[in-house]
């Protein structure tokens, strides 16, 4: 039947876009994978001069063959990095700071549009960036690589705008997936920071990317946890004595304190960079030289290259119940802090999740070790506030709290572990809101004016009738009449009525909105005020529906009338855009001042 025809085109639309999910999971997937090899290829290259693409990220680097020398290697990864961005990078925001922002930004600002060279770039010069010594994550310039793969497929095939954003969000989401092989916290991870819809239609797509990109990764890397720890068994927890839940409640209220310091300082680190005189590459030069200094001295003092690179093997030391004393794990965890600023300040490519990770990990293993230290019978274990650290670190520095939970107990699957989980992330995510309202991505956006929305709201009022959202008056009128014979009779406080223009067999000529008439000279004739476009819709139409034909025809006003073929006599209203967003309005009453992130937000 032909009423069956726009159902089926709308069927093989949908397929086609789950089909092209699946297609660019994958690629998020050999994103993942292939960022491993360039990381080993540049490391090793670097650190003992030998072509190798293989490196266990979760044991810490051999020493170094030029010994000393070790400080220079981050110095000549800048040399190549500066020299990367510098001839190929030419995206308008390639200032430092995390790449998942520009993927925030391309999704509210851009249509999702992103520049793939530039993007692809940076992954590569990340891989020299993470390779010669720097710290930072490696999963900021896979994420973004792999959602600027989407976007470059979705222009190549012409998809719509929703189209291309939700292929943004998998090429996220099946990343993050890959990455950290974190399946659910990928998803999460999409919903929580990129989809602008959370509905089937961009959900199931989503999904579907993270799959298949975990497929990929798993059928080279295998399904094991990332961080394999035996059962934490927190007898203690499962017991629920208050004082345990105290605890951890502690551990969460001090990580939001140490999220919002860590944001505050890598972005006082940029602007401490960005004052410094000569370009991109005197200020990496510096900011590496003095990473490679750290990294020697580390190895000196505690016989690792502790705060080099990603951190994963030093995460699972401490999960592994190594012998660890307080004043190491703290120590570690500030140190990892100053490499993270000096590599990602200075003008380093790499992401902020990672070292969010070590640093929970670090200071959450050193607070575990105190409350065992002062209360033994507690309960409290090392590995387990560690493990509640790095979600508290991540969930309240990227301000995606519960991608955090679900995805620290992805990597380490341990049942026992997640209420306080969640009620140490829920604190330490509540903290840093309070202490500063920017995450760690929306800072870098804020501090350059730009305004997202930190929630989602089902608009309810666009469900409503078209009718519903008359406030408008209209009055029909000839077309060969004044403006002063309209405007003049009205009373002050009288509403501008939208005009509908007659015909003398009763046929409708033109309209005219409110904010027109309002602005013409009195002398003018209404007729020559007419809109070049107007819709005719029914009064039962979901207003939905009228803004997305009103757009599509770049129509201005849409008249509503109760005849399929309309007339002056069957015209209802008028709706213009005054009246839609007077409407529109109405849930605003319900939030707070603080639901858009600007330049003003708390300092």
């Amino acid at each position: 039947m032909p009423g069956h025809v726009p159902h089926r085109r709308r069927e093989r639309l949908y397929l086609r876009l789950n089909g092209l999910a699946l297609v660019v999971g994958g690629l998020a997937g050999l994103c993942a994978l292939g960022f491993g090899y360039l990381l080993a290829l540049a490391h090793n290259l670097l650190y003992f001069g030998r072509i190798d693409p293989t490196y266990d990220l979760m044991h810490h680097s051999l020493p170094a063959t030029l010994g000393i020398g070790v400080m220079l290697l981050p110095a000549a990864g800048a040399l190549l990095t500066t020299w990367l961005l510098r001839h190929y990078a030419s995206g308008k925001h390639d200032e430092p700071g995390p790449g998942i922002s520009e993927i925030i930004h391309a999704v509210h600002f851009e249509r999702g549009a992103m520049l793939t060279r530039s993007v692809a770039v940076r992954y590569l010069a990340a891989a020299v960036t993470l390779g010669s010594g720097g710290s930072g994550g490696h999963e900021g310039p896979i994420i973004q690589f792999s959602s600027a793969l989407a976007s470059g497929l979705s222009g190549r095939l012409r998809l719509p705008e929703w189209e291309r954003l939700t292929l943004v969000a998998c090429g996220a989401g099946g990343a993050i997936g890959a990455t950290f092989n974190v399946p659910a916290g990928g998803i999460l991870f999409a919903v929580e920071l990129i989809l602008l819809e959370i509905s089937g239609r961009t959900l199931i797509p989503v999904m579907l990317a993270t799959g298949a990109a975990m497929f990929v990764s798993r059928s080279v890397l295998g399904a094991q946890a990332l961080f394999p720890i035996p059962s934490l068994n927190l007898s203690g927890v499962q017991a629920a004595p208050p004082e345990v839940y105290l605890a951890y409640a502690v551990l969460g209220v001090c990580m939001g304190l140490v999220a919002t310091v860590y944001i505050r300082t890598l972005y006082a680190s940029i602007d401490l960079f960005a004052r410094l005189p000569g370009g991109l590459l005197t200020r990496h030069l510096v900011g590496m030289l003095l990473l490679g200094v750290l990294l020697y001295a580390s190895f000196r003092l505690f016989g690792h290259y502790y705060v080099q690179g990603i951190g994963f093997a030093t995460i699972q030391d401490i999960l592994n119940g190594s012998d660890f004393v307080i004043g190491l794990l703290l120590a570690l965890g500030v140190l990892k802090l100053l490499a993270t600023c000096l590599t990602l300040g200075s003008g380093g490519v790499g992401g902020v999740i990672s070292p969010a990770l070590y640093m929970g990990a670090t200071l959450g293993g050193a607070f575990g070790l105190l409350a065992h230290h002062w209360m033994p019978g507690l309960g409290v274990s090392v590995s387990g506030a560690a493990v509640i650290g790095m979600a508290c670190m991540v969930g309240a520095s990227t301000g995606a709290a519960v991608t955090a939970v679900v995805m620290v107990f992805e990597m380490t699957r341990d049942f026992h572990v997640i209420i306080p989980l969640i009620i140490a992330v829920s604190l330490a995510y509540g903290l840093r809101r309070l202490l500063l309202a920017d995450n760690i991505f929306l800072r870098k956006l804020s501090r350059r004016g730009e305004r997202i929305p930190v929630s989602l709201r089902n608009h309810l009022q666009l469900l409503r009738d078209a009718a519903s959202f008359l406030h408008t008056p209209f009055m029909r009128v000839a077309p060969e009449t004044s403006v002063a014979t309209v405007r003049q009779p009205l009373r002050s406080g009288d509403r501008v009525p939208h005009l509908l223009l007659t015909q003398p067999d009763g046929g409708i000529a033109g309209v005219v909105e409110a904010r027109v008439l309002l602005e013409a000279a009195l002398e003018a004739r209404v007729g020559q005020l007419a809109q070049a476009r107007w819709l005719a819709v029914r009064p039962d139409a979901p207003v939905f529906d009228v803004i997305g034909r009103l757009r599509r025809e770049q129509a201005a006003l849409a008249v509503l009338t109760s005849t399929a073929v309309p007339d002056v006599e069957s015209v209802l209203g008028i709706l213009g855009p005054e009246d839609l967003l007077h409407s529109a309005a109405w849930p605003v009453a319900l939030t707070d001042e603080n639901e858009t992130q600007t330049k003003a937000s708390r300092d």
